[in-house]
């Protein structure tokens, strides 16, 4: 084989290589754009249930901050009575 023959099979062989590359850059990256979606699904639906840990926390610390039984008292207060 000679020298130009040598070089034009390298040279196919590397396009080839390059090619193949290239492929595989784009489904690594198609991969990833699939796993950044996920993650930002992941992230907001974090957030809502931070935001809703954060409700509760509320409701508990303010149910926790009242006294029983008044909290007793205007329940049986708001009870309607019957004629």
């Amino acid at each position: 084989m000679d020298p130009h023959q040598m070089c034009k099979k390298l040279q196919e062989e590397s396009f080839k290589e390059n090619d193949d590359l290239r492929t595989r850059v784009a489904e690594i990256e198609a991969k990833n754009a699939e796993y950044q979606d996920l993650i930002e699904g992941l992230k907001q639906t974090i957030e809502e249930k931070d935001a809703k840990i954060k409700q509760l926390e509320d409701t508990l610390a303010n149910l926790q901050s009242k006294p029983i039984k008044k909290t007793i008292q205007k329940k049986k207060d708001k009870k309607p009575t019957k004629k």
